[in-house]
């Protein structure tokens, strides 16, 4: 096992640890950050320490006097609550969250002494790793970090026009594409004063310049969407509205964004920038906000893509999908996973709270990767933790000790291999729609928000693949065994041809979204016409066999008393239930990507979802494998994005199950058909299901995810049978292998098994010197086991089968190198 196991480790920390400001007490307070972490640092390549000093008002305020006191982090709360327009008057959770000091009489920090702490930090940081650190600035767009009156008072320009009017619900950011008016103030950067309008790059660009010389900073981070767009946190945007997509603002956007890079990087040439990104995907942030991921890694000089929006606890889909989507196609292979461990602003302690020690935020994220064009898969290189003091400027180590083993686990198994399903992620095609096809913007945002709601109802994703490389490894007959899932791709390019060209080889595809402007040749093998298109309300003829439920779905009795807790709206929609009998799904054209088209015979066997509306029909799934197609199999579900879309909320508030229909669970069962088969057993359709990924390293497979709901079971059976979880009793049931897993799992499966039912028992045994695996499966009868050893054991003729089975006959077996 390498000692290696991160290119870079970022510390993230606020100033509050520095309590006492005198030499001694400045260095005990950093040896102490480098003891709590060093088994962690000693893994890692390069070390970097992230500061938030505040919101990045340290670097713009910066006139040169290191006797003026800094505006940092010194509080608990939302910060600038009082300042008119900064937060919406009716939102609950900023009312009781504003800010209060963090501890009784917080020290005065100068800006002398943050040029003190940064030396002190890289000092203590040679002595204890014997190496040199990086120290980065922030610069966040939002006001709850830092009480500003420069930002708000000031320079009120700076904040996104009519932000809070556009998104009343959401805190007031600052925008890069800003021009700041003379102040006649003089700056470290502007030594002769801010007399003339300055575009924000030139002016950041300067200031930070004029930081890195004068305290020693390395590197800058862009947090929460800062440099991509004005609205990161929404699911609306500057392009898209209620009232559609607009693709001549897009064009303003990607043109203000490329500017304010180019102003930036006039000023400090040869800074290093780190970035966030916003909390969704690249296709959505293309279609709601014009952002060009493309143009920014260039402009930019980007070499990691943003990292995984670091709150899975909220939601795994959106994390899992925004990640696969970033890194996808990037500069490099360096690929940064960050885990948030503390929230030093307000009174959250995630690691003990939202995730009560639970690791799956370490494990499904770490099980990302993505092929690439040698056929290899690359994974997350780097680790950042956000952040690893308290918002009362606590060090833990006791956090430190919990955490350290998942981190190290995770990244000691890491994929080396792709998983059993692949999305195919066409990353310049999306952006191509976005600069010369805006007329499809809205195909683009029903595939990414039908590709996260899939996953959210546990279609195990974790591994991408972009368009164009999945299209090199498919004409060099490198793809792996593993089944596809693309959406539908734009007619004219080569995606199309070399997904169906996999399908006659003998591979299994999924294709989701409209065939609107798809290849004829795509829509003549799904066997399909389009007509016109449908949208409202349809009854559906489901032909899946689909999740089991203990009783149709009815409205919960409460809401949320977590949300609830922390001031946020915890009640449930107020429709009331309706017979299942009598529950449609809705398809909205707005968010869908346009209506239901597709239309064949409906008796057709592989019509698999059917939708009805009045007398007409469209087809909503359909599988089709022919024999000269070799054993491949072409599915197609056309998807619906079943949610309204309001400016009052951040993200999409879905239809109640209790009222409609709703398709994500759908691609899982089509999947099922293809040989990797999840059915999860819930109470009703309200339940979250289990958020399952699979990855492959050395041969294994582990299933590891995630249970929203404890009570939630899942079964899974594939083509090779039903796995048998190691340091476990799998309960087999009709070929499917049962579980009772808890909140977080991570279990690693080398042997399958066909059988009927029964208990089988795997058991992991001391490994004989010169083995690498030694393990004892029991219980078995009438069965065909399919293990999975380390490939390298088949390589060197090493793996060895010991027998211990009633009487004298030996158990038959195969090798099956493929």
């Amino acid at each position: 096992m390498s000692n290696v196991l991160f290119r870079r480790v970022v510390l993230e920390m606020t100033l509050k640890p520095f309590q006492k400001l005198d030499d001694e007490s400045i260095t005990q307070t950093c040896r102490r950050i480098w003891s709590n972490w060093d088994r962690l640092l000693e893994r890692a390549e390069e070390v970097l320490v992230l500061l938030w000093v505040g919101d990045g008002s340290e670097i713009l305020q910066w006139q040169g006097d290191f006797f003026a006191p800094i505006p940092h982090a010194d509080r608990i709360g939302f910060c600038n609550y009082d300042k008119p327009g900064a937060f919406p008057p009716d939102n609950r959770h900023y009312r009781i969250n504003r800010s209060r000091p963090f501890m009784e009489d917080p020290p005065k920090i100068a800006f002398e002494d943050l040029r003190r702490i940064i030396a002190r930090l890289r000092s203590t940081a040679r002595d204890a790793t014997g190496g040199n650190i990086l120290v980065g600035a922030t610069i966040d767009p939002g006001p709850e970090f830092v009480e500003n009156d420069w930002r708000f008072d000031k320079h009120p320009e700076i904040l996104t026009p009519d932000g809070p009017t556009r998104m009343p619900h959401m805190m007031h950011f600052i925008t890069h594409q800003c021009t700041l008016q003379p102040d006649g103030e003089t700056y470290a950067g502007f030594p002769d004063g801010l007399n003339t309008p300055t575009p924000f790059g030139t002016f950041l660009g300067r200031q930070f310049a004029a930081a890195q010389r004068d305290f020693g900073y390395d590197y800058i981070w862009f947090s929460n969407g800062f440099a991509y767009t004005h609205f990161p946190w929404t699911f609306c945007g500057e392009v898209f509205d209620e009232n559609g997509f607009d693709a001549e603002k897009a064009k303003s956007e990607m043109r203000e964004a490329k500017k304010f890079w180019n102003d930036f990087w006039a000023e400090c040439p040869d800074a290093e920038v780190q970035v966030r990104g916003t909390n969704f995907s690249v296709g959505m942030d293309i279609a709601a906000n014009g952002v060009s991921h493309v143009d920014i890694a260039a402009v930019g000089r980007l070499r990691r893509p943003p990292c995984n929006p670091p709150w899975g606890s909220h939601s795994l889909g959106l994390e899992m999908t925004s990640f696969l989507s970033r890194i996808s196609k990037s500069p490099s292979d360096d690929l940064l996973f960050r885990f948030y461990l503390n929230d030093p602003w307000f009174a959250s302690t995630p690691w003990y709270d939202y995730y009560n020690r639970e690791a799956f935020d370490i494990y499904v994220p770490m099980s990302a990767s993505r092929l690439n064009e040698s056929g290899g898969v690359d994974v997350p290189t780097d680790l950042a933790l956000l952040t690893i003091d308290t918002e009362k400027g606590e060090l833990l180590r006791d956090q430190s000790t919990d955490t350290l083993p998942h981190f190290l686990y995770a990244a000691e198994h890491r994929a080396d291999a792709a998983g059993p399903l692949v999305w195919v992620y066409p990353f310049d095609e999306y952006d191509a729609v976005l600069k010369e096809t805006p007329e499809h913007l809205d195909a683009v945002f029903a595939h990414d928000w039908f590709a996260c709601s899939m996953v959210s109802s546990g279609l195990p994703l974790n591994t991408v693949c972009s368009s164009d490389c999945f299209t090199t490894l498919a004409k060099a007959g490198k793809l792996p065994d593993s089944i596809f899932v693309a959406p539908v791709p734009f007619a004219g390019g080569d995606l199309s041809g070399a997904l169906l060209d996999s399908v006659r080889n003998g591979g299994k595809v999924m294709l989701y979204g409209p065939l609107d402007g798809a290849d004829r040749e795509l829509i003549d093998a799904l066997g399909v016409t389009l007509a016109e298109p449908l949208e409202g309300d349809f009854r559906i003829d489901n032909r899946l066999v689909m999740d089991e439920f203990a009783h149709p779905p009815v409205k919960p009795s409460g809401g949320s008393a977590m949300m609830a807790s922390i001031g946020m709206n915890g009640g449930v929609a107020s429709a009331e239930t309706v017979s299942p009998s009598d529950r449609k799904l809705r398809h909205r054209s707005l968010t869908s990507g346009g209506g239901l088209r597709a239309v064949c015979d409906g008796t057709d066997d592989g019509v698999l979802v059917l939708a009805e509306q009045e007398a007409q029909r469209r087809v909503y799934a359909v599988e089709r494998s022919m024999s000269e197609w070799n054993g491949g199999k072409l599915a197609w579900i056309r998807g619906s994005n079943c949610f309204d879309v309001s400016r009052s909320s951040g993200e999409p508030q879905f239809d109640p199950a209790w009222t409609m229909l709703l398709p994500y669970d759908w691609p899982r069962r089509i999947v099922a058909r293809m040989g990797f088969d999840i059915i999860q057993d819930r109470l009703d359709e309200t339940t979250k299901p289990a958020n399952v990924f699979v990855k492959r390293r050395d041969g294994a497979w582990f299933f590891l995810g995630h249970k929203p709901d404890t009570s939630v079971r899942f079964r899974v059976r594939t083509s090779d049978g039903a796995p048998c979880y190691t340091e476990a009793e799998t309960p087999i049931v009709d070929g499917y292998a049962g579980e009772t897993f808890g909140k977080t799992f991570h279990n690693e499966v080398r042997a399958f098994v066909k059988m009927s039912d029964g208990v089988v028992q795997a058991k992991k045994l001391a490994t004989p010197v010169g083995c690498r695996w030694h393990g004892a499966y029991s219980n078995l009868t009438n069965a065909t086991i399919t293990i999975y050893p380390n490939p390298s054991a088949l390589d060197d003729g090493t793996l060895s089968l010991t027998e211990i089975i009633k009487g004298d006959d030996a158990v038959p077996y195969e090798v099956d190198r493929a």
